[in-house]
């Protein structure tokens, strides 16, 4: 393998906010704002990777599912991989290459439906496989081969969260190693090509290493038989960081083993990561012992992680003054113990909802904020829209597409019928 430089090499995301782009000001707020060029950034960096590793890197739709892009990405890209029907449909629609589904469970319908279209699918337990085999063997008999793979619990994983921890204690996601076994020896392998296991969230090479430790102690004497495995997400293979070195050196220790067997990443963070923005204004500053600033953008209904992981995203200031120049306004992320500093220009940040928990974070501004002020929120192209909501009849927030020149499109205008048509239609109740 050809040396493969480290992400801080190729990519920008350390300057990534140093310049403020004219149509932070010009659009209409709430809205997510997709950089073309800094997604192009990523996507690069992940098709140079995957030729170097000779691996196959493909999609994962469920941390970002903003399809107008999906042209792009699918030129880089081996294909991608859905957590269900619809984004399976969306896939075929509107992404080019392989497409593979996993669900913890399907309906037999589902199944009727994926079967039609998909390259592989994924079951989560030897009864799920068994209860659609037939199924399968009746497409294939028709002449479309599907790639049959079953998902394990490699039964290690250094995810700190157990929300988002799909191999922890009690974990519902993946065949454990005594179920396998099991499964095994009442079902057998026949039909089955891949294992395919996801222990990540967010984390580097190292954690990689112990889980592939594990995944080997503990199924190594299925792995010859396989024909191709999946190591999941979570790899944040396009942050600054990442040890592409280690990552090398494990693929390659895996494949002396191995060397027939295919290898996929199904990366989901490091496809957007830090190519979109969340733009927001200030609609009004209340104090109640410190200051608040109330935006026309919710924690709660637009960027759930913050309250679910829970984190703190970065953000900037706009000012007129810095229209021109390569300056930004960057926000200083405050503990709840300096909230009462008077001397920094603290402010908490909420949203106008009626939850009391619709928190986005406390920051020290470099200088005090003004009502009608925009902030913008930083890498907020994963795990953001996709999980949008409208409680209280929150409007959703605008998809706007900045292109490689500085130009931005609007690409969907919420309405109120975004909030309506969730609750409806009315004659559809007899």
């Amino acid at each position: 393998m050809s040396k493969i430089p480290n992400p801080q090499e190729l990519l920008s995301q350390q300057t990534r906010t140093s310049i403020i782009e004219p149509a932070f000001h010009q659009i209409q707020t709430p809205a997510y704002v997709f950089d073309l060029k800094l997604l192009e950034d990523n996507l690069n960096y992940l098709k140079l990777l995957a030729e170097s590793l000779q691996i196959k890197i493909i999609f994962a739709q469920k941390s970002y599912s903003f399809y107008s892009t999906y042209p792009l990405i699918s030129s880089y890209l081996r294909g991608s991989t859905s957590s269900g029907l619809h984004e399976a449909l969306l896939a075929k629609e509107e992404f080019s290459g392989e497409i593979h589904v996993y669900s913890a469970a399907y309906k037999k319908d589902e199944i009727e439906e994926l079967l039609e279209f998909v390259d592989f699918i994924y079951f989560n337990s030897f009864e799920q496989w068994q209860k659609y085999k037939s199924l399968i063997s009746a497409v294939e008999n028709n002449g479309r081969k599907i790639e049959v793979g079953l998902r394990i619990n490699p039964g290690y994983s250094e995810t700190e969260h157990d929300i988002y921890n799909p191999a922890g204690k009690f974990s519902r996601l993946g065949i454990t190693a005594e179920a396998f076994h099991q499964g095994v020896n009442s079902y057998g392998l026949d039909g089955i090509s891949g294992l395919h296991f996801h222990a990540l969230c967010q984390e580097n090479s190292a954690s990689l290493a112990k889980v592939l430790n594990s995944f080997e102690e503990k199924f190594g004497s299925y792995l010859k038989q396989m024909q191709w495995f999946n190591f999941g997400g979570g790899h944040h293979l396009t942050r600054a960081d990442y040890n592409v070195g280690q990552l090398t050196d494990l693929i390659q220790d895996f494949r002396n083993r191995y060397p027939t067997q295919t290898i996929y990443l199904e990366p989901g963070e490091a496809i957007s990561l830090d190519s979109g923005f969340l733009v927001s204004e200030v609609l009004d500053i209340v104090e109640n012992e410190i200051e608040i600033a109330i935006l026309d953008t919710s924690a709660t209904c637009h960027m759930p992680d913050v309250i679910e992981m829970p984190y703190t995203p970065r953000v900037f200031l706009l000012d007129e003054a810095y229209v021109q120049g390569d300056y930004y306004l960057e926000a200083e992320i405050i503990s709840n113990e300096q909230l009462l500093d008077k001397n920094k220009n603290i402010y908490r940040l909420g949203g106008p909802t009626c939850l009391a928990g619709d928190i986005i974070g406390n920051y020290s501004f470099p200088r005090k904020l003004r009502r009608g002020d925009r902030l913008v929120f930083c890498d907020m192209a994963l795990y953001a829209h996709v999980k949008t909501n409208t409680f209280n009849g929150m409007p959703l927030p605008d998809l706007v597409v900045l292109a490689k020149d500085g130009n931005h499109k609007l690409k969907r205008k919420s309405s109120y019928f975004d909030f309506k048509n969730r609750l409806g239609p009315y004659d559809v109740i007899t």
